[in-house]
């Protein structure tokens, strides 16, 4: 009799540990546990900006602006923000331009851009990695390159994009003679030189929408 109690004590016993056990797992759980978010991201015009740098002067004066005008080519929202920008394209009119100087402008759009065929820059990102390496397509002047690109993704959903290119690799030679020639003047330096790199930066930045539960 005394040995069938103990053995029903010490059932009791382990049983009582099992759920004991049990509960601390769960207050864990609930207490050191982080709940992964789920997010629902959406791409906003308004929070995104194109832009150029040129260069002129032998000691190389960056000369920058931004394209008012894109169009968003690819999806505009979903819930895999990497999956959204690794696909990210866009189309730029180049009758968009803005350096913020008017008379500048008038040039670019009439003797840069109107020896260019065709009015649009297609950018198309084609590689994208966590550790910023990345890809574009650029299509200008009827010429498609693929360039490096430096890319980062924020934590609060800002990409950046930023690469450099060269304006003969597209065959814009008719464009850099005829703004070389009525800029002249314009792009004579401290040594008396007139020098329009054929080197181009451009940036694109963007902030997501992100709706996360």
């Amino acid at each position: 009799m005394v040995k069938r109690t103990l053995y029903m004590f010490a059932a009791a016993a382990l049983l009582f540990q099992a759920c004991g056990s049990s509960d601390n797992d769960q207050m864990t759980e609930e207490q050191g546990g982080e709940k992964v978010k789920s997010c629902f991201y959406t791409f906003n015009p308004e929070n995104t900006t194109v832009g150029w740098t040129a260069f002129k002067y032998t000691e190389k004066t960056a000369v920058k602006g931004v394209f008012d005008k894109f169009e968003l080519k690819s999806s505009k929202s979903g819930d895999d923000l990497e999956k959204l920008c690794a696909a990210l394209s866009l189309s730029i009119p180049v009758e968009s331009v803005n350096s913020a100087n008017e008379e500048r402008d008038g040039k670019l759009r009439a003797q840069f851009f109107g020896n260019m065929n065709g009015d649009m820059i297609d950018a198309r990102v084609t590689k994208f990695d966590k550790n910023g390496n990345g890809e574009i397509e650029l299509t200008m002047n009827g010429v498609t390159r693929t360039e490096k690109a430096e890319m980062k993704l924020e934590d609060n959903a800002t990409f950046t994009i930023h690469a450099t290119f060269d304006m003969m690799d597209y065959k814009l030679d008719e464009s850099y003679k005829a703004l070389s020639e009525i800029c002249h003047d314009l792009h004579i330096g401290k040594d008396g030189k007139a020098k329009l790199w054929t080197e181009m930066e451009i940036d694109f930045t963007t902030s997501f929408l992100s709706d996360c539960e």
